[in-house]
């Protein structure tokens, strides 16, 4: 059976049921509302008794960021460190503390879905994406900037995906919550290291931006960010009629049980030691093994062919990205070809020439040789989940310098979140495994792991819950 394919029964009944609605529902938060600095906690409680459509879960918020010129990250959903999905005491989705590095790491290689108008998805020159484009004319217009259209009781940000956590990836998507405890979305704020400064803006008129300007100068981590007027919402849809709940009933009388798989993703950031870095999960279905590399040494200045990097901690200025060329910030904002920065922590880079890497699960290497750094980006496009792909506007460059990123895919070329498990099974004996990399220079780098794995939320009658990892 198709993961979807109950939604699409209930679609083909819902055009003849008179009791079928649907509506959205604004959800207010257990915890503070505004004030929300780094490290701190919101928990939203989900609906119950009712069917809610999980992945249009979405969160409204507003964000000032104090500093030296300092900016938000490239992705509003950066400033998340974690997401957890609690069920009546039970951790259905435990989440990963490098969740904002997973963001990245799969935005570099396949793409970002957050939008311009509320996602933030580029670092941009400036703080206010409109500033400096003044409109003339007969009838006078209000100054182009952001804040000149936005009130103080709105929310000018929103992060609408969640695909890599329970709410985005459970099968089905339309879940009912009456069958499980009352539930609560866990939001751990991230630190403000995920933001960036410099020392000046730059000049927006110039074409090309000087080595060493204030845009791309570090200075001392000064930057914080505070969350203010924040709310989720939610689809939820209700039916007159008793088909669901006989599917439901059905099932549980059958089976004893009704499953819902969903991913789940436990990350580690390690060194790499004499080129090996070492990772060990137990699943049920591991499916796949993401891959990047980040900067860890001494900071590093170098001409405009080769950019710059930083180290992680504090973020530092952002880090021109190679393979677009500078141009006038006026022509590029809207334009196919941007001039785009990035920061350490979402900079993947190639560590050095002729860099290979092979993956080793349990003594078993995979592929049977190694794979150059110029070749992975083609090795990967086979790799993705299905209908997943590689962005396009990748150039040979940006690749290597700041979206080298790869993966192995351990399961069925056509699987997803889906009713079947076909990734390895690795819950008899741990899995003991290596990212074996030769030549270049990767002590100076430490490799981000992501294990992608399909656990299954295990649904039984009286409420009661368990997880099968």
């Amino acid at each position: 059976m198709r993961p979807d394919s109950i939604e699409e029964c209930l679609s083909f009944y819902s055009k003849s049921l008179a009791g079928f609605s649907t509506t959205t529902m604004k959800l207010t938060t257990s915890s503070k509302s505004s004030n929300i600095v780094a490290g701190d906690v919101t928990v939203f409680p989900l609906p119950s008794n009712t069917i809610v459509n999980l992945p249009s879960f979405k969160v409204f918020f507003q964000c000032a960021v104090t500093g030296t010129t300092a900016r938000l990250p490239p992705g509003i959903s950066s400033l998340l460190r974690r997401v957890e999905i609690v069920c009546g005491g039970v951790t259905l989705s435990e989440g990963t503390n490098l969740y904002s590095t997973l963001l990245a790491a799969k935005a570099a290689l396949c793409g970002t879905k957050d939008n311009k108008a509320t996602g933030n998805p580029y670092l941009v020159h400036d703080t206010d994406e409109y500033n400096g484009l003044a409109i003339t004319g007969v009838n006078p217009q209000p100054q182009p900037s952001a804040s000149a259209f936005i009130g103080t009781q709105e929310s000018s940000y929103c992060i609408d995906d969640f695909t890599n956590t329970f709410l985005g990836s459970a099968s089905p998507k339309l879940f009912d919550m009456g069958l499980i405890p009352d539930c609560n979305v866990v939001l751990y704020w991230n630190e403000n290291s995920v933001l960036t400064t410099s020392t000046t803006v730059d000049n927006p008129e110039s074409l090309f931006e000087a080595e060493g300007s204030g845009f791309t100068a570090a200075v001392a981590a000064n930057a914080t960010y505070t969350v203010n007027r924040i709310h989720a919402t939610i689809e939820c849809i209700s039916m007159a009629d008793t088909t669901f709940e006989n599917i439901v009933n059905q099932q549980l009388a059958t089976a004893g049980f009704i499953e819902a798989p969903f991913k789940s993703y436990q990350c580690f950031s390690e060194g790499t030691a004499s080129g090996t870095s070492r990772f060990q999960v137990a699943s049920q279905s591991l499916d796949r093994v993401w891959v990047g590399y980040r900067y860890n040494a001494t900071s590093v200045t170098g001409g405009t062919a080769t950019g710059r990097q930083y180290p992680h901690a504090p973020q530092g200025p952002p880090i021109p990205i190679v393979g677009y060329s500078p141009c006038a910030r006026m022509i590029t904002r809207h334009g196919g070809t941007m001039e785009r920065y990035t920061t350490a922590q979402q900079c993947f880079r190639v560590p050095g020439p002729d860099f290979n890497l092979q993956w080793t699960l349990n003594g078993s290497q995979i592929p049977q040789t190694p794979v150059f750094g110029s070749e992975l980006l083609s090795f990967t496009k086979n790799q993705l989940p299905y209908g997943t792909y590689i962005r396009d506007d990748l150039t040979p460059a940006e690749y290597l310098t700041s979206s080298f990123v790869t993966c192995l895919r351990l399961d069925l070329p056509c699987s997803h979140a889906g009713r079947t498990q076909t990734g390895l099974d690795t819950r008899s004996s741990s899995l003991q495994g290596l990212v074996r990399s030769l030549n270049g220079t990767p002590n100076n780098y430490d490799a981000f792991i992501a294990l992608e794995t399909s656990p299954t939320l295990r649904i039984m009658p009286g409420r009661a819950v368990a997880v099968v990892p």
